[in-house]
C-alpha cells in the first residue's frame, strides 16, 4: 500500500496514512488542504509495538538441522560474501539477458522471440528479490522504463495514473 499512498501524494499532494485508501479519505484530505490545514488523513498516533527478536533457521542444505537459532546466517569468503562488513551474505542476481525497448510493439516482439523464459520488468520490487532468492529464474528481462506511452498522468479532477508512472516523475 505504500506505493499507492505515495502515488496519491505525488498526484494531489495529500497523505493517506491508513488502509484501505478510499476516495472518501482522499477527498477528506483534499478538503483539509483547501482549508489550509494539514493535508493528512489517518490515525492521530501510532501504537508502540515491541517487536520480538528475529529467529533464524538454517536449512539442511546449508548445514543446519532445521531448528530455530538466534544466530544470523553467515558465509565466509566466496564471491557472495559482503567483504568489509563481517561475514554477511550478499545475494546476487543470476545471469540473464536484458532488453530496454522504446515502444510497446518492440517489447511485444522481444517477448515473442524470447518465449516463456522472458519476463517484463517494471519496478522490479517483486521480480528481482524473487530472482535473488532463486524463486524465479527468467532467462530474459524486458524493461518497460523507456516506453513513454505507458507513462500517463493527469489530474483534471478524475485522477489518472499509468502503468509506467513513477513516484519521482511528478513532484
Amino acid at each position: 500500500m505504500p506505493a499507492i499512498a505515495n502515488a496519491v501524494y505525488d498526484a494531489v499532494g495529500v497523505r493517506i496514512d491508513e488502509v484501505p485508501i478510499t476516495p472518501s479519505k482522499v477527498l477528506r484530505a483534499l478538503n483539509k488542504k483547501a482549508a489550509g490545514r494539514d493535508a493528512r488523513t489517518g490515525p492521530g498516533d501510532f501504537p508502540e509495538i515491541e517487536w520480538p527478536q528475529a529467529i533464524f533457521v538454517l536449512p539442511p542444505d546449508e548445514g543446519g538441522d532445521g531448528k530455530a537459532s538466534n544466530k544470523p546466517r553467515t558465509q565466509t569468503g566466496g564471491e557472495d560474501a559482503h567483504h568489509g562488513q563481517g561475514d554477511l551474505i550478499m545475494m546476487r542476481l543470476p545471469p540473464f539477458r536484458f532488453y530496454s525497448p522504446a515502444s510497446i510493439s518492440e517489447a511485444a516482439k522481444i517477448l515473442a522471440e524470447e518465449g516463456p523464459e522472458a519476463r517484463l520488468l517494471a519496478g522490479g520490487t517483486a521480480l528481482l528479490p524473487g530472482m535473488k532468492r532463486g524463486q524465479q529464474q527468467p532467462k530474459t528481462l524486458v524493461s518497460l522504463r523507456r516506453i513513454e506511452s505507458l507513462r500517463q498522468f493527469s489530474n483534471g479532477s478524475g485522477l489518472t495514473l499509468g502503468a509506467g508512472t513513477d513516484a519521482d516523475r511528478h513532484r
